[in-house]
Protein backbone atom coordinates (compact mmCIF):
# COMPACT_ATOMS: atom_id res chain seq x y z
CA UNK A 1 0.00 0.00 0.00
CA UNK A 2 3.30 2.43 1.03
CA UNK A 3 4.58 1.33 -2.17
CA UNK A 4 1.03 2.70 -4.22
CA UNK A 5 1.41 5.84 -2.23
CA UNK A 6 4.63 6.76 -2.88
CA UNK A 7 4.38 6.14 -6.78
CA UNK A 8 1.58 8.46 -6.36
CA UNK A 9 2.99 10.89 -4.38
CA UNK A 10 6.25 10.97 -7.20
CA UNK A 11 3.49 10.87 -9.94
CA UNK A 12 2.31 14.18 -8.19
CA UNK A 13 5.36 15.74 -8.06
CA UNK A 14 6.46 15.13 -11.31
CA UNK A 15 3.00 16.30 -12.68
CA UNK A 16 4.21 19.42 -10.84
CA UNK A 17 7.89 19.69 -11.75
CA UNK A 18 6.80 19.40 -15.86
CA UNK A 19 4.28 21.93 -15.22
CA UNK A 20 6.47 24.25 -13.61
CA UNK A 21 9.18 23.52 -16.17
CA UNK A 22 7.02 24.25 -19.22
CA UNK A 23 5.18 27.26 -17.55
CA UNK A 24 8.98 28.68 -17.49
CA UNK A 25 9.81 27.67 -20.91
CA UNK A 26 6.41 29.09 -22.34
CA UNK A 27 7.46 32.29 -20.30
CA UNK A 28 10.84 32.56 -21.80
CA UNK A 29 9.26 31.54 -25.67
CA UNK A 30 6.66 34.33 -25.05
CA UNK A 31 9.59 36.36 -24.10
CA UNK A 32 11.85 35.66 -26.82
CA UNK A 33 8.55 36.21 -29.51
CA UNK A 34 7.56 39.66 -27.93
CA UNK A 35 11.05 40.46 -28.88
CA UNK A 36 11.15 39.21 -32.21
CA UNK A 37 7.91 41.29 -32.37
CA UNK A 38 9.16 44.16 -31.35
CA UNK A 39 11.70 44.26 -33.55
CA UNK A 40 9.68 43.07 -36.58
CA UNK A 41 7.54 46.51 -35.49
CA UNK A 42 10.64 48.45 -35.19
CA UNK A 43 11.47 47.37 -38.79
CA UNK A 44 8.14 47.80 -40.50
CA UNK A 45 7.91 51.46 -38.95
CA UNK A 46 11.67 52.30 -39.97
CA UNK A 47 10.69 51.17 -43.75
CA UNK A 48 7.50 52.87 -43.49
CA UNK A 49 9.54 55.74 -42.51
CA UNK A 50 12.18 55.35 -45.44
CA UNK A 51 9.54 54.84 -48.03
CA UNK A 52 7.81 58.10 -46.83
CA UNK A 53 10.74 60.30 -46.55
CA UNK A 54 11.27 58.41 -50.28
CA UNK A 55 8.51 59.67 -51.95
CA UNK A 56 8.80 62.77 -49.77
CA UNK A 57 12.14 63.32 -51.96
CA UNK A 58 10.52 62.42 -55.19
CA UNK A 59 7.45 64.79 -54.88
CA UNK A 60 10.37 67.84 -54.26
CA UNK A 61 12.16 66.00 -57.21
CA UNK A 62 9.45 66.16 -59.66
CA UNK A 63 8.06 69.21 -58.07
CA UNK A 64 11.40 70.74 -58.91
CA UNK A 65 11.34 69.66 -62.18
CA UNK A 66 8.52 71.05 -63.09
CA UNK A 67 9.37 74.61 -61.83
CA UNK A 68 12.60 74.36 -64.10
CA UNK A 69 10.60 72.89 -66.87
CA UNK A 70 8.12 75.92 -66.80
CA UNK A 71 10.82 78.09 -66.30
CA UNK A 72 12.40 76.80 -69.71
CA UNK A 73 8.88 76.74 -70.91
CA UNK A 74 8.25 80.59 -70.13
CA UNK A 75 11.98 81.60 -71.71
CA UNK A 76 11.37 80.19 -74.66
CA UNK A 77 9.42 82.61 -76.23
CA UNK A 78 12.08 85.24 -75.48
CA UNK A 79 13.99 83.10 -78.51
CA UNK A 80 11.26 84.47 -80.68
CA UNK A 81 11.57 88.23 -79.72
CA UNK A 82 14.15 90.46 -81.31
CA UNK A 83 13.01 93.32 -79.61
CA UNK A 84 14.90 94.86 -76.14
CA UNK A 85 11.74 96.00 -74.55
CA UNK A 86 9.90 92.59 -75.28
CA UNK A 87 12.83 90.30 -73.06
CA UNK A 88 12.79 92.59 -70.78
CA UNK A 89 8.68 92.38 -70.37
CA UNK A 90 9.50 88.59 -70.30
CA UNK A 91 12.32 88.75 -67.52
CA UNK A 92 10.17 90.99 -65.61
CA UNK A 93 7.04 89.23 -65.75
CA UNK A 94 8.47 85.50 -65.07
CA UNK A 95 10.61 86.99 -62.33
CA UNK A 96 7.67 88.02 -60.43
CA UNK A 97 5.16 85.19 -61.15
CA UNK A 98 8.29 82.97 -60.02
CA UNK A 99 9.78 84.49 -57.60
CA UNK A 100 9.45 86.21 -54.28
CA UNK A 101 12.13 89.74 -53.94
CA UNK A 102 11.14 92.91 -53.32
CA UNK A 103 12.65 95.08 -55.74
CA UNK A 104 15.02 94.16 -58.66
CA UNK A 105 17.29 95.30 -61.14
CA UNK A 106 18.43 94.68 -64.83
CA UNK A 107 21.61 96.20 -65.69
CA UNK A 108 22.71 96.49 -69.58
CA UNK A 109 26.68 97.38 -69.94
CA UNK A 110 28.01 99.00 -72.51
CA UNK A 111 28.88 96.78 -76.08
CA UNK A 112 32.61 99.06 -75.71
CA UNK A 113 33.41 98.32 -72.33
CA UNK A 114 36.48 97.86 -71.54
CA UNK A 115 35.69 94.93 -68.95
CA UNK A 116 36.84 97.50 -65.97
CA UNK A 117 33.14 96.93 -64.72
CA UNK A 118 32.67 100.40 -63.02
CA UNK A 119 30.06 102.64 -63.24
CA UNK A 120 30.48 104.35 -66.33
CA UNK A 121 30.39 100.72 -68.06
CA UNK A 122 26.75 100.71 -67.52
CA UNK A 123 24.42 101.77 -70.48
CA UNK A 124 20.72 100.78 -69.07
CA UNK A 125 19.12 100.01 -65.85
CA UNK A 126 15.56 98.88 -65.70
CA UNK A 127 13.46 98.47 -62.57
CA UNK A 128 11.89 95.26 -62.11
CA UNK A 129 9.42 94.61 -62.36
CA UNK A 130 8.26 96.60 -64.93
CA UNK A 131 4.80 97.76 -65.11
CA UNK A 132 3.94 97.90 -68.73
CA UNK A 133 1.20 100.18 -68.34
CA UNK A 134 3.81 103.11 -67.96
CA UNK A 135 5.90 102.19 -70.68
CA UNK A 136 6.71 104.25 -73.51
CA UNK A 137 6.60 103.41 -76.92
CA UNK A 138 10.81 103.16 -77.13
CA UNK A 139 11.97 101.37 -73.88
CA UNK A 140 11.36 101.35 -70.62
CA UNK A 141 11.90 103.68 -67.90
CA UNK A 142 15.61 103.50 -66.96
CA UNK A 143 16.87 104.18 -63.34
CA UNK A 144 19.65 106.37 -62.64
CA UNK A 145 23.07 104.95 -61.59
CA UNK A 146 23.25 107.20 -58.42
CA UNK A 147 19.98 106.12 -56.87
CA UNK A 148 21.70 102.69 -56.54
CA UNK A 149 23.33 102.57 -53.02
CA UNK A 150 25.58 99.60 -53.70
CA UNK A 151 26.48 99.95 -57.89
CA UNK A 152 29.99 100.08 -56.87
CA UNK A 153 30.05 97.19 -54.77
CA UNK A 154 28.12 95.06 -57.02
CA UNK A 155 30.26 95.69 -60.16
CA UNK A 156 33.52 95.51 -58.31
CA UNK A 157 32.07 92.40 -57.30
CA UNK A 158 30.81 91.25 -60.74
CA UNK A 159 34.80 91.74 -61.84
CA UNK A 160 35.56 88.58 -59.59
CA UNK A 161 32.69 85.90 -60.03
CA UNK A 162 31.53 84.25 -62.38
CA UNK A 163 28.43 82.91 -60.68
CA UNK A 164 26.03 84.47 -58.51
CA UNK A 165 27.03 86.05 -55.04
CA UNK A 166 25.42 87.65 -52.71
CA UNK A 167 25.90 91.71 -51.52
CA UNK A 168 28.66 92.02 -48.44
CA UNK A 169 27.29 94.71 -46.91
CA UNK A 170 23.58 95.11 -49.05
CA UNK A 171 20.69 92.60 -49.02
CA UNK A 172 21.50 91.52 -52.60
CA UNK A 173 21.73 88.84 -55.19
CA UNK A 174 23.43 89.43 -58.00
CA UNK A 175 23.17 86.97 -60.95
CA UNK A 176 25.72 87.76 -63.93
CA UNK A 177 25.29 87.23 -67.30
CA UNK A 178 28.19 85.88 -69.54
CA UNK A 179 27.76 85.44 -73.38
CA UNK A 180 31.65 84.23 -74.61
CA UNK A 181 33.54 85.11 -71.15
CA UNK A 182 32.65 88.50 -71.37
CA UNK A 183 29.79 90.36 -68.89
CA UNK A 184 26.64 91.62 -70.59
CA UNK A 185 24.11 92.05 -67.89
CA UNK A 186 23.30 91.16 -64.81
CA UNK A 187 20.04 90.93 -63.17
CA UNK A 188 19.66 91.76 -58.87
CA UNK A 189 17.15 90.97 -56.55
CA UNK A 190 17.15 92.67 -52.90
CA UNK A 191 15.99 89.72 -50.54
CA UNK A 192 15.84 87.00 -53.08
CA UNK A 193 14.91 83.69 -51.05
CA UNK A 194 17.81 81.19 -51.02
CA UNK A 195 16.01 78.38 -52.59
CA UNK A 196 15.25 80.57 -55.21
CA UNK A 197 19.10 81.28 -56.60
CA UNK A 198 19.42 77.76 -58.09
CA UNK A 199 16.09 78.65 -60.54
CA UNK A 200 17.20 82.33 -61.39
CA UNK A 201 20.63 81.20 -62.37
CA UNK A 202 19.03 78.62 -65.21
CA UNK A 203 16.98 81.41 -65.91
CA UNK A 204 19.68 84.08 -66.12
CA UNK A 205 21.40 81.41 -69.24
CA UNK A 206 18.65 81.67 -70.91
CA UNK A 207 18.45 85.57 -70.77
CA UNK A 208 21.48 85.98 -71.52
CA UNK A 209 21.70 84.60 -75.21
CA UNK A 210 18.16 86.51 -75.95
CA UNK A 211 19.84 89.38 -74.56
CA UNK A 212 22.98 89.27 -76.81
CA UNK A 213 21.07 88.20 -80.10
CA UNK A 214 19.13 91.51 -79.37
CA UNK A 215 21.91 93.23 -79.57
CA UNK A 216 23.20 91.61 -82.32
CA UNK A 217 20.10 92.04 -84.63
CA UNK A 218 20.71 95.66 -84.10
CA UNK A 219 23.87 95.72 -85.05
CA UNK A 220 23.25 93.76 -88.21
CA UNK A 221 20.15 96.12 -89.12
CA UNK A 222 22.24 99.09 -87.94
CA UNK A 223 24.75 98.33 -90.71
CA UNK A 224 22.65 97.58 -93.15
CA UNK A 225 21.28 101.52 -92.98
CA UNK A 226 23.67 102.95 -92.53
CA UNK A 227 27.35 104.14 -94.39
CA UNK A 228 30.42 102.48 -92.75
CA UNK A 229 32.86 105.18 -92.81
CA UNK A 230 30.23 107.94 -91.63
CA UNK A 231 27.55 106.20 -89.77
CA UNK A 232 24.86 108.34 -91.59
CA UNK A 233 21.54 106.89 -93.43
CA UNK A 234 22.76 104.94 -96.69
CA UNK A 235 21.35 106.55 -99.95
CA UNK A 236 18.56 103.78 -100.34
CA UNK A 237 17.52 103.94 -96.73
CA UNK A 238 17.37 107.79 -96.97
CA UNK A 239 15.17 107.72 -99.69
CA UNK A 240 13.05 105.26 -98.61
CA UNK A 241 12.88 107.25 -94.81
CA UNK A 242 12.23 111.02 -97.34
CA UNK A 243 9.26 109.02 -99.75
CA UNK A 244 7.79 108.49 -95.93
CA UNK A 245 8.13 111.61 -94.87
CA UNK A 246 6.76 113.36 -98.31
CA UNK A 247 4.03 111.48 -98.25
CA UNK A 248 3.17 112.64 -94.44
CA UNK A 249 3.89 116.29 -95.10
CA UNK A 250 1.24 115.93 -98.19
CA UNK A 251 -1.11 113.99 -96.38
CA UNK A 252 -1.13 116.65 -92.83
CA UNK A 253 -0.29 119.65 -95.50
CA UNK A 254 3.09 120.23 -93.52
CA UNK A 255 6.07 121.67 -94.58
CA UNK A 256 9.28 119.71 -95.74
CA UNK A 257 12.96 121.11 -96.59
CA UNK A 258 15.76 119.15 -98.58
CA UNK A 259 18.91 119.79 -98.72
CA UNK A 260 21.89 119.27 -100.74
CA UNK A 261 25.75 119.05 -99.19
CA UNK A 262 28.95 118.64 -100.63
CA UNK A 263 32.84 119.17 -99.82
CA UNK A 264 34.41 122.12 -101.58
CA UNK A 265 37.79 120.85 -103.33
CA UNK A 266 37.54 117.20 -101.42
CA UNK A 267 38.99 116.12 -104.56
CA UNK A 268 41.56 117.58 -105.14
CA UNK A 269 42.75 117.61 -101.12
CA UNK A 270 41.88 113.92 -101.67
CA UNK A 271 44.97 113.23 -103.70
CA UNK A 272 47.42 115.86 -102.35
CA UNK A 273 47.10 114.36 -98.60
CA UNK A 274 45.70 111.28 -99.17
CA UNK A 275 42.75 108.78 -98.90
CA UNK A 276 43.07 108.13 -95.17
CA UNK A 277 43.17 111.87 -94.29
CA UNK A 278 40.20 112.23 -96.87
CA UNK A 279 37.60 109.66 -94.90
CA UNK A 280 38.84 111.72 -91.73
CA UNK A 281 37.34 114.69 -93.33
CA UNK A 282 33.87 112.85 -94.26
CA UNK A 283 33.64 111.33 -90.91
CA UNK A 284 34.33 114.78 -89.39
CA UNK A 285 31.99 116.80 -91.48
CA UNK A 286 29.00 113.71 -91.01
CA UNK A 287 29.36 114.44 -87.31
CA UNK A 288 29.08 117.84 -87.72
CA UNK A 289 26.13 117.40 -89.75
CA UNK A 290 24.37 115.06 -87.57
CA UNK A 291 25.19 117.73 -84.37
CA UNK A 292 23.49 120.27 -85.87
CA UNK A 293 20.36 118.61 -86.80
CA UNK A 294 17.39 117.79 -84.52
CA UNK A 295 16.59 114.15 -83.80
CA UNK A 296 13.43 114.04 -86.27
CA UNK A 297 15.74 114.95 -89.26
CA UNK A 298 17.18 113.32 -92.04
CA UNK A 299 21.12 112.69 -92.83
CA UNK A 300 22.32 110.77 -95.12
CA UNK A 301 25.24 109.80 -97.70
CA UNK A 302 24.41 110.67 -101.09
CA UNK A 303 27.59 109.17 -102.44
CA UNK A 304 31.38 110.05 -102.21
CA UNK A 305 31.49 113.74 -100.81
CA UNK A 306 27.91 114.58 -101.14
CA UNK A 307 25.15 114.40 -98.52
CA UNK A 308 21.50 114.89 -98.13
CA UNK A 309 19.25 116.34 -95.37
CA UNK A 310 15.50 116.00 -95.07
CA UNK A 311 13.69 118.55 -92.29
CA UNK A 312 10.26 117.65 -91.72
CA UNK A 313 7.95 120.10 -91.03
CA UNK A 314 10.48 122.84 -91.58
CA UNK A 315 9.75 125.48 -94.32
Amino acid sequence: MWIITFLLIIEALLVVFLALFFRSHAKEVISQVNIRLEKMEETIRTRRISLHEKESEDVLLEQHLSEIIELYELTKKVSASLELQEVVMTLSQTLEANFSFEKGFLFLLRDDSDRTHTPQDIDRIYALPANAKSLPEKGLVTVKAEDISYLAEMLEAAREKKEAFQGSSFPFTAVPLWVKHRLISLIVCEHLKPEDLEKLTILSRQFALAIQKVKLYGKIQELAITDGLTRLYTRRYFLERFHEELTRSKRHHLSLSFLMADIDFFKEKNDQYGHLVGDVILREVASQLKANVREIDLVGRYGGEEFFIALPETG
